[in-house]
């Protein structure tokens, strides 16, 4: 089932505002036609490029005529939704919301491919030890007692499928991605236990090192199935947790990944950066905090 990230900002986002004030529309249906837009694009222009869709084609997804679909096209790009340049059109940061969902179907095919060809060498070894060693050892003994679970039977490998599937659908499994080497895999590892034991009063679980991974790796040039690790992104990871720390919040995933995402959102992509930032808001709060000490003086 296909999925993309939607994030509880957009509701109220600046963007989906100017929408409204430039369509007319409420923010029920302006919201709604820019969900169904990206619904459709996911399945049908997976890459995000809109260059061929024409006014008849969005208004079978909009469920509205030509004449009212081709405007409300034109506002989303005026309003940032999509992004021109010269005849092509695409998405607004389109992988950013649909790159996890990309992945974990990289992945899933990738470890559907392996699992095939680890059933069939399987299937070739047993039936070379049984030819070997006589009996069946997978079925009933002599005494009528099932044995299959000592090779693991067929509901035990049902099970392991199922919560592999479940694993890497939840990114859990950060061995199994394409590109996620020894190195990449050791050091996420290293840098999930630094962390927790900076910042938090608990060791990380398996779950906490898997969720490092992804937010400090990035696709490397030129090979977009190997990763390569950034050093940027290490930075603000660790400044994440430390807000989150601040705040009462040590550790809490949704807390830390909603720092990160504020950051993404401004454009933040450093320490320097996000430093800045923060001394930037401070200084306004104290000035408004002097402001309203002068009114009541």
């Amino acid at each position: 089932m296909a999925w993309i990230e939607l994030h509880q900002e957009l509701a109220q986002h600046r963007k989906l505002d100017r929408l409204i004030k430039d369509t007319g529309l409420g923010r029920d249906a302006a919201l709604g036609r820019l969900c169904l837009l990206w619904l459709w694009a996911l399945q049908n222009r997976p890459d995000g490029d809109l260059s061929d869709l024409d006014a008849k084609r969005a208004a079978e997804i909009f469920g509205v005529t030509p004449r009212k679909a081709a405007p409300f096209l034109e506002a989303l790009e005026r309003c940032g939704f999509l992004d021109r340049a010269g005849e092509s059109l695409r998405i607004h940061d389109w992988e950013d919301y649909t790159g996890r969902y990309s992945e974990i179907r990289r992945r899933n095919a990738e470890r559907k491919r392996r699992s095939r060809e680890k059933q069939r060498d399987k299937t070739v070894t047993v039936t070379g030890l049984q030819d070997q060693t006589g009996p069946d050892r997978t079925g009933p003994d002599q005494t009528g007692q099932d044995l299959s679970f000592l090779s693991g039977g067929d509901g035990a490998r049902a099970e392991a499928a199922a919560m592999e599937e479940y694993l890497l659908g939840r990114g859990l499994k950060p061995e199994d991605w394409l590109g996620a080497t020894d190195t990449l895999l050791a050091r996420s590892e290293a840098l999930a236990r630094s962390l927790f034991t900076a910042f938090c009063s608990r060791e990380p679980t398996r779950a906490d090192c898997a969720r490092v991974l992804p937010l400090v790796t990035v696709p490397a040039p030129g090979d977009p199935a190997a990763l390569r690790w950034d050093e940027d992104r290490e930075a603000l990871l660790r400044y994440a947790f430390e807000q989150a720390n601040r705040n009462g919040k040590a550790g809490v995933w949704g807390y830390i990944e909603a720092v990160l995402l504020r950051l993404h959102q401004r454009g933040i992509r450093d320490l320097r950066a996000a430093e800045d930032y923060d001394l930037g808001r401070e200084n306004s709060e104290f000035g408004m905090r002097n402001a309203e000490f002068g009114m009541k003086e």
